[in-house]
């Protein structure tokens, strides 16, 4: 016959219940307040990893900043230097002023208030890529390295294109033989063509960059050693490449206009021989 247990022995098993009882919920409290304590834990960790981060990225900007902002000062300086700058403040250096008319364009070429203005009444379409107005710069059509820039901005513009800038390795033998050109358009994006009789105008690069200041004055620069071309704009730069189509050639400033109307601007013309 079993024994049963007595009131004590059963008060003990209870005792010792209710002591596993709150062990285990001793136990699993400090598992949760311990669980939720890692989270807090993570999150903290994640939110100064993010701040680090930040942090680290803020200063790689500022970083980068201030090594553009310190490459703008140098190139400014030395563009500064330059043999040849013409600010437009008078017509020092002989560019074709007054009324013009010619196989592309009617209109005039002024020179006031420390800008080279050129005023397009009409244009012709006889080129196959648009009507091209052009200024010869007083340099040497012989040269082959050189540095040269301009400040350009397009003031009235009709519903078409219109792109100002620069013309360069322009064939002595002129441009129909052989020439580069660098400009801005309208639109906003930047355009690179090398033009021919032969073959026409040849895209070489087009896009939109950061650089750009859409409707505003940039400056477009080009850095010509032998084959390889480095294309500014504003001191950044926008491209690069390598092409010995023209060996030789001078400078010139240069626009394209689709549409009658169309006023652009030139101003601080800098040319530097290398």
């Amino acid at each position: 016959m079993e024994t049963q247990p007595t009131t004590e022995q059963k008060k003990g098993f209870l005792q010792n219940d209710r002591l596993v009882v709150c062990s285990m919920l001793t136990i699993y409290g400090l598992c949760i307040l311990g669980a939720i304590a890692a989270v807090f834990w993570g999150l903290n960790r994640r939110n100064q990893t993010i701040s680090t981060s930040t942090t680290a990225t803020a200063v790689a900007i500022s970083t980068q900043e201030a090594q553009a902002f310190a490459t703008a000062v140098v190139d400014l300086t030395q563009q500064a230097q330059y043999e040849l700058i013409d600010r437009f403040d008078s017509n020092e250096n002989q560019w074709n002023i007054g009324q013009w008319s010619g196989l592309e364009w009617e209109g005039s070429q002024e020179i006031t208030s420390g800008i080279l203005l050129w005023d397009i009444d009409h244009v012709y379409q006889y080129y196959d890529f648009a009507t091209v107005a052009m200024e010869i710069v007083p340099v040497n059509d012989f040269v082959k390295n050189y540095d040269t820039y301009v400040d350009t901005k397009v003031s009235i513009v009709p519903s078409g294109t219109v792109c100002s800038g620069l013309m360069f390795r322009k064939s002595p033998l002129g441009w129909e033989t052989g020439g580069y050109s660098f400009m801005l358009c309208n639109a906003g994006n930047l355009s690179i063509h090398y033009h021919n009789v032969k073959d026409g105008w040849q895209e070489i690069n087009s896009q939109y960059h950061p650089a750009v200041r859409p409707g505003d004055w940039n400056r477009l620069e080009i850095r010509v050693r032998d084959s390889h071309f480095v294309f500014l704009i504003n001191n950044q730069t926008v491209y690069e490449m390598d092409d010995d189509r023209q060996p030789v050639g001078g400078v010139e400033l240069m626009a394209i206009v689709e549409e009658n109307g169309a006023q652009i601007l030139f101003d601080n013309f800098g040319y530097q021989s290398r």
